[in-house]
């Protein structure tokens, strides 16, 4: 996994770098190339490449030889990252991804985009008792962070919007020692707006490192959430950086 820029920006902050993009190989609008040129086009120094997968994606081995095909056209201009997200199966971190596939990347982004419930997943038809939903959550989380294969934590807490919940600070903590502990990146979520920047200074306190994602599908949002990065995270950023 790539760590040459944990060194460069204020605070372990990667702002001119994007850990989190999606393209027409899963859920995005545009090829690869068109990120890349787009990345390019913003100033970034590395983008990340990491559309969402399941078990049975069909296409993971035509993704894996387009890109590094346009690592080596690009060479010298970004330094592009071969990457994929995987989501959370169960409260103990199981990823809906084939084990094959992660010996092959640079960068792997766990997430949970729906709350396990031990026989399913949560719903907001199903998710009145909101003190069992969070202990669920919790676990997953968990799970999540202590899987090996998983470098990232991709977008933390925003599942939680969903249901218009948030977490106490003892709950808090533990997720900062859980990811100090297990070594794992958090991603500063330029879409989701997670963590928010009581959080961030606490995991920079416990140095955790920290990268920007963009969670772009498109281009056109690449564009969008780098033009309003700054204005997010400007306590952190020093002039010029």
């Amino acid at each position: 996994m790539a760590r040459g820029c944990k060194d460069t920006i204020k605070k372990y902050i990667c702002m001119h770098s994007d850990f989190h993009c999606h393209t027409k190989y899963s859920d995005g609008i545009d090829t690869v190339e068109e990120m890349i040129v787009a990345a390019i086009d913003i100033g970034l120094h590395t983008i990340a490449i990491t559309d969402h997968v399941r078990k049975d994606t069909k296409w993971f081995n035509e993704y894996v030889r387009e890109i590094e095909k346009l690592k080596e056209k690009y060479s010298g201009r970004i330094k592009i990252l071969l990457g994929f997200e995987t989501k959370i199966l169960n409260i103990v971190g199981g990823l809906d991804a084939n084990d094959d596939w992660f010996g092959l990347t640079d960068i792997v982004l766990g997430s949970i985009h729906s709350i396990p419930s031990g026989s399913g997943f949560f719903s907001k038809e199903n998710s009145e008792d909101k003190e069992l939903l969070l202990s669920y959550w919790f676990k997953s989380l968990k799970g999540l962070i202590e899987n090996r294969k998983v470098n990232v934590v991709a977008h933390p807490f925003s599942e939680l919007k969903e249901y218009g919940m948030s977490i106490d600070q003892d709950m808090e903590n533990q997720f900062v020692r859980m990811v100090k502990n297990e070594d794992k990146v958090v991603e500063i979520s330029l879409r989701h707006l997670v963590p928010d920047i009581e959080l961030i200074e606490k995991l920079q306190y416990n140095n955790v490192q920290l990268y920007v994602g963009s969670d772009a599908h498109s281009a056109e949002e690449l564009h969008l959430y780098h033009k309003q990065k700054k204005q997010y995270l400007m306590s952190f950023v020093e002039e010029g950086s």
